[in-house]
């Protein structure tokens, strides 16, 4: 039987982490266990009411739900099946809300070991900025056993606006790669039609406006406009190197499906031209300064020729799958 949630440990108190534990006390009233190195971060939680436990595995104890929002794989394997792992100490009816981006595989790993030990195991990964987050405007995609899920959307709705259920096994995962491959694309290829306006000497303020107000303003692109009119990449809500991650593992679920995938490729090498050139830890739009850098429109802070050496002896160039 499902047990209804009013206890959560929760892990992961990153960037999308710490604002959704705080909804989480202070708008859906839920009793939070929470474990982190930070102390920062600790004491904060503990102002707000939450149980602060000195090991990862007493988050299992006594919960009625586990939340976690980590940074991949290695750390999700960790976590739940480690050697002090949360999962061991879970008790049956209890439900995992796993809302990192990780790989099918890493989450098969967990959802056949949370079988085994009758806990519920849902993969709930997120779309959306730390804004978002504070507000509880996140994009959720669930995937899962549907009456874990419906048992658990009072939780969802604290933190999201656009839930959407979308399967009972890894579909979440799936589907939440494959909109992060559309989202890389997208800077690379505004990088190259704003360099052209820039080069053609179009004002930089005009060319923000006429892209905002374009056909091809999404969201994503909407979201980003005042970070390129003022072209500071330095307080990212996602990373290049973040960024990189999420593309190996889109290129690994490729592999294994047998898709051909040159685009993406080639977009995750440009994205490690940037991290190779010290911009690792700028937010992933920073593509336009690499651009720019090399189609000459500034002068390069790294070294010119090592990335484009990068590039040419990429293994990764189009077409090549390995």
């Amino acid at each position: 039987m499902i047990r209804g949630i009013r206890v959560i440990g929760f892990r992961g108190l990153g960037k999308m982490g710490m604002p959704m534990a705080r909804r989480l006390i202070q708008v859906g009233g839920y009793r939070l266990k929470v474990y982190t190195s930070e102390r920062a971060k600790a004491e904060e939680m503990s102002r707000l009411g939450a149980i602060v436990v000195g090991s990862n595995e007493e988050l299992g104890m006594g919960v009625d739900a586990v939340i976690s929002s980590i940074p991949g794989d290695k750390e999700l394997l960790e976590t739940y099946l480690g050697e002090r792992g949360i999962l061991r100490h879970m008790e049956p009816g209890t439900t995992i809300i796993e809302m990192s981006t990780v790989t099918p595989a890493a989450s098969r790993k967990v959802a056949e070991e949370a079988s085994k030990r009758g806990v519920y195991y849902l993969r709930s990964p997120i779309s959306g900025s730390t804004l978002f987050a504070e507000r509880g405007e996140l994009t959720i995609y669930v995937s899962g056993d549907k009456g874990a899920y419906e048992n658990a959307l009072p939780v969802f709705k604290v933190l999201g606006n656009k839930i959407s259920y979308v399967g009972p096994g890894e579909e979440a995962r799936y589907l939440k790669l494959l909109i992060n491959i559309i989202i890389a694309t997208t800077p690379v290829i505004v990088a190259e039609a704003l360099a052209i306006g820039e080069k053609a000497g179009i004002e930089w303020k005009t060319l923000i406006e006429s892209l905002g107000s374009s056909v091809v303003a999404s969201p994503q692109i909407g979201y980003k406009l005042k970070t390129l009119m003022e072209k500071n990449f330095t307080s990212p809500a996602f990373t290049v190197k973040q960024m990189i991650k999420d593309l190996d593992y889109a290129l690994e679920v490729g592999r294994e499906l047998g898709i051909f995938m040159p685009l993406t490729s080639l977009v995750r090498q440009i994205f490690e031209a940037l991290d190779k050139s010290g911009k690792g830890e700028l937010d992933y739009f920073a593509t336009l300064e690499l651009i720019e850098e090399l189609s000459g429109i500034k002068k390069s802070r790294s070294s010119f020729n090592s990335i484009v050496d990068h590039l040419k002896s990429s293994p990764h160039l189009p077409g090549d799958m390995s």
